[in-house]
C-alpha cells in the first residue's frame, strides 16, 4: 500500500502545482500511474481492513481533470472504472453530470451547425444577387457526421475493437473531439465500451 500512497501525494503535489509548465500534465501522469496499481492496491486494503475500499485520489483527480477539459465521456469511463473496482466516491452521481453535460454540449453544436449553414446560404444568395460569382462549399465541410462516420467506420472494422489513442493516430482528431464523437455514437447505440477502454460496434 505505500506505492499506492506515494503517488497519492505525488498527484496532490502536482496538482497544486499545475498552472506551472508541466504542471497539469505531471499530475495526470501520477493520476495514471495510481490507477495502474489500483488492483493490487485493492486486493492490500481488502486484506488488511476485511471490507470496503477507501476512496482513490488518482481516479477522483482524473475524473475532475477532464471534466474540466469538457472531456466528458473520458470522465465517465474513468468514474464506471473506479466503481466496478469498488472504491469508494459518488462515481454516479459524477457520471450523471458529465451525461448531462455532454448531451448540453452535443446539443449545442446541433443549433449552431444550422444557424451557420443559413448564414453562408444567405451570404451566397445575397452576393448573387448583386451579380458576383463565388464558389459554394464542399460537401466535404458541410456534413458534420462526416466525422463520426469516419470514427465508427474504424471501429466497425477492427474485430478486437480500436481505443481512443489509435482513432487519434488514425483520424489526426484531438482527444477532445474523439470524445464527443464516441459519446454521441453511443448514444445512438451504434458502439459500446468494454472494461479496458477499448471501443467496438454495439
Amino acid at each position: 500500500m505505500d506505492v499506492h500512497f506515494l503517488y497519492g501525494e505525488k498527484i496532490k503535489i502536482f496538482y497544486r502545482n499545475r498552472e506551472k509548465p508541466g504542471g497539469l500534465n505531471k499530475s495526470i501522469e501520477a493520476c495514471k500511474q495510481q490507477i495502474a496499481y489500483a488492483s493490487k492496491a485493492a486486493k492490500a486494503f481488502k486484506k488488511e481492513f476485511n471490507g470496503s475500499l477507501p476512496s482513490h485520489k488518482g481516479y477522483e483527480q482524473l475524473a475532475i481533470i477532464f471534466e474540466k477539459q469538457k472531456e466528458y465521456q473520458s470522465a465517465i469511463e474513468i468514474c464506471k472504472q473506479a466503481e466496478s473496482q469498488g472504491w469508494s466516491g459518488e462515481w454516479k452521481k459524477r457520471i450523471q453530470r458529465c451525461e448531462k453535460k455532454a448531451d448540453k454540449l452535443a446539443k449545442t453544436k446541433v443549433i449552431k451547425e444550422p444557424k451557420t449553414k443559413a448564414v453562408i446560404e444567405r451570404a451566397i444568395k445575397d452576393t448573387n444577387a448583386k451579380g458576383i460569382s463565388i464558389k459554394k462549399a464542399s460537401s466535404k465541410q458541410t456534413v458534420p457526421a462526416a466525422a463520426a462516420d469516419t470514427i465508427y467506420t474504424i471501429i466497425k472494422r477492427s474485430k478486437k475493437g480500436v481505443d481512443t489513442a489509435t482513432i487519434m493516430e488514425q483520424t489526426g482528431y484531438n482527444q477532445k473531439k474523439i470524445s464527443n464523437l464516441l459519446y454521441k455514437l453511443k448514444k445512438k447505440g451504434q458502439i459500446k465500451s468494454t472494461d479496458r477502454g477499448v471501443y467496438v460496434e454495439a
